[in-house]
């Protein structure tokens, strides 16, 4: 059985690491638009920012697709969320 490499082992705990930096400025950018969202949109904001609490708190290192995702999709997300351009 092969074993995963220390240098692997290291990328994918890097990985994991930058997974909960992002999800933890995209709850932080969802928490600043709510402050001056109206009443409809803080309930969708408010929401979205739960689901991301949720996930974090249950993502594993041993999800590396979705980990990937998270790199891949969330700089866009926390960009649009700030209003700052893509």
């Amino acid at each position: 059985m092969r074993t995963p490499s220390n240098g692997h082992i290291a990328s994918t705990a890097e990985e994991f690491a930058r997974a909960h930096q992002l999800q933890r400025a995209a709850v932080a950018a969802y928490g600043s638009r709510l402050a001056a969202a109206s009443a409809d949109e803080a309930d969708t904001l408010s929401q979205q920012r739960r689901r991301i609490i949720a996930e974090q708190q249950t993502l594993s290192d041993l999800d590396h697709e979705r980990v990937q995702q998270i790199i891949s999709e969330y700089p866009a997300l926390i960009r649009a969320l700030r209003g700052e351009a893509p």
